[in-house]
């Protein structure tokens, strides 16, 4: 897990222009039984607390990235494969005319989605991670956090569906929520944390083949669930699908309940209506992934109309050391994250304009 330098000075942190460039460290590098004494509070005095390590949160977020994944050990996740098998059909998935209430889509500017991201993070307060939740930290960030052997020999093994929705579930959406818990100030075993982490949850929409997979936040005190990540792997979802299901775009005729054959948009029409069947009057916001980029939506209130941003690309880090640049949107994806899950939970303002607007 992450380390950083220890702070000198007085018992208060530095600001963050003054703090000081830290140390690379493997992610790995705090023996558990270091981990279990820092989350210990009993084992910590005021004034050892005082000196513990520090990182300022925005700094974390801002230069984190996602590990450049491998397939078979040399071929990069996001390889579109020259041949992709076409979507099942996915018969059983057809419903009754007017089920399926979803009829626009709307694209977010991606430029005014980067600045309410960026406005929220920016002005953060000053949180700090010390050790204790540096251990928690899956994602590497260059200059606080490297990726150590035993990264390095897994993520170039992604070549199932099992090890991405892993790689998704424990390190991305992991170190989003520990983010949020140090926003927020919540100690590890408060119950609002516990409710705040992803599961698997793919029993919400199933179908035989699905290309798909789903994980949930714990629904709410009102059994609403915040937010939900759909994720397609993208041996299965290329970039230029990707941004075709994010085009502005109507459903005619309830094409959503018959899924007619539809080769232009028959992914687009299946994904929108499996994101349909998850979120309909249970939850309003969603991201959709394929690993390599991200999108951020939601739906109104009456289902009828879903927003959604151009796919983002994610900053990578490289398993042989260098970071893949990401082209700029302004914000990257685990600000983005963290950002979209607070909007879920009405804990930051949400972005609103689109391009019909």
């Amino acid at each position: 897990m992450m380390a950083m330098n220890a702070n000198d000075g007085p018992s208060r942190h530095p600001s963050e222009d003054s703090f000081p460039t830290p140390q690379r460290f493997p992610l790995s590098s705090i023996p558990p039984s270091e981990r279990d004494a820092f989350d210990d509070a009993t084992m910590q005095t005021e004034t050892e607390t005082a000196f513990l390590p520090a990182v300022m949160l925005r700094k974390y977020l801002r230069h984190s990235a996602l590990p450049a994944c491998l397939r078979f050990g040399q071929i990069p996740v996001g390889t579109t494969p020259k041949f992709i098998t076409p979507w099942p059909e996915h018969s059983e998935m057809k419903r009754p005319e007017g089920s399926r209430v979803l009829e626009d889509v709307e694209t977010y500017d991606k430029w005014n989605f980067s600045r309410s991201v960026r406005s929220y993070i920016d002005t953060l307060p000053a949180h700090h991670f010390g050790t204790k939740e540096a251990s928690r930290l899956r994602l590497p960030s260059d200059g606080f956090a490297e990726l150590d052997e035993d990264d390095i020999e897994r993520y170039s093994y992604i070549d199932g569906v099992d090890q991405l929705l892993a790689t998704i579930e424990e390190d991305v959406l992991k170190t989003v929520c520990e983010c949020i818990r140090v926003i927020e100030r919540m100690p590890v075993d408060a119950p609002l944390f516990n409710d705040m982490q992803f599961h698997r949850a793919s029993h919400l929409c199933t179908a035989h083949n699905a290309r798909w997979d789903i994980l949930a936040m714990c629904p709410n005190l009102f059994e609403a669930i915040p937010i939900v990540v759909i994720v397609v792997p993208p041996w299965e979802f290329s970039l230029k699908a990707f941004k075709r299901f994010t085009w502005a775009r109507n459903f005619p005729a309830n094409i959503l309940d018959s899924l007619p054959v539809n080769p232009a948009d028959s992914t687009s029409d299946k994904l929108w209506a499996v994101i349909h069947d998850v979120c309909y009057e249970q939850c309003k916001f969603f991201v959709v992934t394929n690993y390599t980029h991200w999108a951020f939506g939601r739906f109104t209130n009456n289902g009828k109309l879903a927003m959604i941003t151009e796919p983002v690309e994610a900053r990578t880090v490289g398993l042989g050391g260098g970071v893949n640049v990401a082209v700029d949107a302004g914000a990257n994806v685990p600000e983005s994250l963290v950002y979209w899950v607070q909007v879920s939970r009405n804990a930051a303002p949400p972005v609103m304009q689109t391009r019909r607007n």
